[in-house]
């Protein structure tokens, strides 16, 4: 019943812990990206390495809730908070997220058939729901586990370990401007990447370097 990002950071650790005692590579992109970092900074044990894209790190994220230009820029986000209009707009036609997309990944214009998945996603009313669940529970405590509620400092602090955190140049959703403090958010040794020629969904537009990025972090010295 619940579907904040404690509870998908809770999840994501325990699958870590299922498939290593001894830690898994982990790399999220948007809400994957604050998923993996609440791991990093409440379960460490569960991961060796980190890497995230396109939001900056849950400890300096706070900033773009005072930036007016970017709470223009999450108007899908209080728009996805109303009940029964949500629905009806990804009901409708799906031009909300093709919009999106547009804006945030400007340079990303041939989507081929990764554009009509997207579309049958969005498309079934099961799905829907559970995708407006998660972007209602940031702010809904009701989606919230009582259970986790204690770890909630521990996740929006400063994780113990370094990780790697990718950002777009062209990113119309998060701009890079908001990743100029992200070090201040992150341990000793991590880094910030901002890629040109990339918006928001970088992994799309620029696969190689992205890999490339992550192997390298992933295996250093390799």
């Amino acid at each position: 019943p619940y579907a904040d990002g404690l509870t998908l950071a809770a999840d994501a650790a325990a699958v870590a812990a299922a498939l290593s005692a001894d830690g898994v590579d982990m790399i999220g992109h948007d809400i994957g990206a604050g998923m993996v970092a609440r791991v990093l900074a409440a379960w460490p044990q569960r991961v060796r390495r980190v890497v995230t894209m396109a939001v900056p790190p849950p400890a300096t994220l706070g900033a773009a809730f005072t930036d007016p230009a970017q709470l223009q820029r999450f108007f899908y986000m209080w728009l996805f908070q109303v009940p029964g209009v949500a629905e009806a707009v990804l009901a409708k036609d799906r031009s909300l997220v093709d919009y999106l997309w547009a804006t945030w990944s400007p340079g990303l214009t041939d989507l081929g058939a990764h554009r009509a998945r997207v579309h049958e996603l969005y498309g079934d009313a099961r799905l829907a729901a559970n995708a407006l669940r998660m972007y209602r529970g940031n702010f809904d405590t009701a989606l919230h586990d009582p259970e986790l509620a204690p770890l909630a400092a521990t996740t929006e602090a400063v994780a113990s370990l370094p990780m790697l955190v990718l950002a777009g140049a062209d990113d119309g959703c998060i701009p890079p401007a908001l990743f100029a403090g992200a070090r201040s958010g992150l341990a000793a040794g991590s880094r910030v990447e901002i890629l040109p020629g990339a918006g928001h969904f970088m992994h799309l537009e620029r696969p190689d370097d992205v890999a490339r990025l992550a192997l390298e972090w992933f295996m250093p010295g390799r």
